[in-house]
């Protein structure tokens, strides 16, 4: 299949053609727009490069169906300009691929757009595309926040550690006690929104366990109500008898909340109206309507948890950022909002829907994947653990490991305020020339996220050279990431930062 490749630049065009598989393509690189109603009719398909601006590219492929008809479209843009999509699939372009094209994403976007010219481009097709597009944006603006949130953390270490030592040195009655609440208070605010980033990313723990919805959902619904203004009218439809589905309890109320927020600030200032639903699917042929990012439900059947309002309807052009990280309508609004409630839904696993209309109101589904199985109740008590009354560990050399100045300083001086010996090392290399030379070392304290020989390298020449050595695991993301990494290595013990003096004491008690 012949297919021709228009781009101007020269490593771009080398570049899609090599992205071509041998067979079945045979790629037809051209640098001149112009040549594609000579060279064109010979091939089954046309690529345009990221280069290639729309008004030429429409022009030329006017050009090119004049004398084959059935000829598919490609553009390929760079991820930044995903909004422009949409304009090149009015003007023809069968499919849309982001530059640079990664393996086999180019061929199948060929067929996919012969296939569609050949059938007739339908609104439908058009949606499905947006979907895509708004996913891969959510994706690229999952990845920044988590990386903003793992640096942040980091930052949040050296404030509320040092702020921890400073209390540690200080008389009971001293005036600078009050000053050190302030600037602890003040860092708890910003560890409560790298904790609700990870979430956005899709980082954050979270302790999944079988759950009845109507149930969680009614005790929230129960808490939230005074908190809504007295002109909403809140009502609820809870099913009675639903299958159970793994979730994390909190989060789904922390969901739901943010949900009721938005609908209680959407409906009118008078006559408000807010309704929870929950009920189940046992069909994804029950489903009515789109989802907001996927084609389709895997199929299977999902317990749903829905919150409708009777305000207006939500424009196309708001519909497009509706969870993106401190997008709002309202002035002065604060917070993650929407954005963490898409954070849970990807956590859970689960689906969103919105549905819009004039004169309809707005509804927010979730849909959560139901068990299979019933489940027997269990109790989940968690003993309280005794505080331990001698550290074994006292007086035990131990060494830290983290490439952040700060972080390292900060985390030796709590080690030594608790009555530890300390050696610091600012990456992996220099750790394990130190522990070959202090053959007395008891403990290490390993950062996970660095340059040069990260944390996961390192822990695993330790294993291997020192493998009864007790690691413990520090990281600005959560442990269930690090701990899907670290799988085989056994590390000892996981403290995400930033943490204080305290939880350090406890984590080092658990591994002594």
């Amino acid at each position: 299949m012949r297919v021709l490749i228009v781009e101007p630049l020269e490593s771009a065009r080398t570049s899609l053609a090599a992205a071509l598989p041998a067979p079945p393509f045979e790629p037809v690189p051209h640098a001149e727009v112009a040549e594609i109603s000579f060279q064109g009719s010979m091939c089954s398909a046309v690529v345009f490069g990221p280069s290639i601006p729309l008004t030429d590219a429409r022009w030329a492929l006017q050009k090119l169906r004049d004398r084959s008809p059935g000829t598919g479209a490609v553009k390929t843009l760079s991820a930044s300009l995903w909004k422009d999509a949409s304009e090149w699939i009015k003007a023809g372009i069968g499919e849309i691929a982001f530059f640079p094209v990664e393996d086999g994403q180019l061929g199948s976007r060929i067929d996919v757009a012969i296939a569609r010219q050949a059938a007739g481009l339908s609104d439908l097709t058009v949606r499905a595309l947006e979907r895509r597009f708004r996913a891969r944006k959510l994706t690229s603006l999952r990845s920044m926040a988590g990386v903003v949130a793992h640096d942040f953390n980091n930052i949040l270490q050296g404030i509320l550690g040092n702020a921890d030592l400073a209390s540690m040195s200080l008389p009971p009655r001293s005036p600078v006690r009050e000053t050190l609440r302030h600037i602890e208070k003040a860092a708890d605010q910003g560890v409560e929104l790298t904790r609700q980033l990870l979430g956005f990313a899709g980082r954050k723990r979270l302790n999944l366990e079988p759950l009845d919805l109507s149930r969680v959902v009614s005790s929230a619904v129960s808490m939230a109500g005074p908190l809504l203004s007295r002109r909403i009218s809140l009502s609820t439809d809870l099913a009675d008898t639903l299958p159970r589905m793994r979730g994390d309890a909190p989060e789904i109320r922390q969901l739901l909340l943010h949900l009721l927020t938005n609908a209680a600030s959407a409906a009118p200032p008078a006559g408000g109206k807010v309704r929870v639903e929950t009920g189940l699917i046992e069909s994804t042929s029950e489903l009515k309507g789109e989802l907001f990012l996927e084609d389709a439900l895997p199929e299977k059947a999902y317990v749903y948890l829905s919150v409708w309002d009777n305000g207006g309807a939500i424009t196309p052009d708001i519909e497009e950022r509706l969870f993106e990280p401190f997008f709002s309508t309202r002035e002065g609004s604060r917070g993650l909002g929407l954005a963490a409630v898409l954070g849970a839904v990807r956590g859970h696993g689960a689906f969103v829907q919105v549905q819009s209309r004039p004169g309809e109101g707005t509804r927010f589904s979730v849909f959560f994947p139901a068990l299979s199985v019933p489940v027997e109740e269990a109790g989940t008590q968690e003993g309280v653990r005794p505080a331990a009354s001698e550290r074994e560990g006292k007086g035990s050399l131990v060494l830290v490991v983290d490439d952040q100045v700060p972080v390292r300083n900060v985390l030796s001086g709590m080690l030594t305020s608790l009555g530890y010996r300390v050696l610091a090392a600012g990456d992996g290399r220099e750790a394990l020339d130190l522990l070959s030379l202090n053959a007395e070392t008891r403990l290490v304290i390993l950062d996970f996220t660095m340059p040069q020989m990260g944390g996961l390298e390192t822990l695993r020449e330790i294993r291997g050279r020192w493998p009864k050595l007790p690691v413990v695991l520090t990281s600005g993301y959560g442990e269930d990431e690090i701990g899907e990494e670290s799988a085989g290595l056994s590390p000892n013990g996981f403290l995400q930062k930033p943490f204080s003096v305290r939880d350090l004491e406890a984590t080092l008690a658990k591994v002594w």
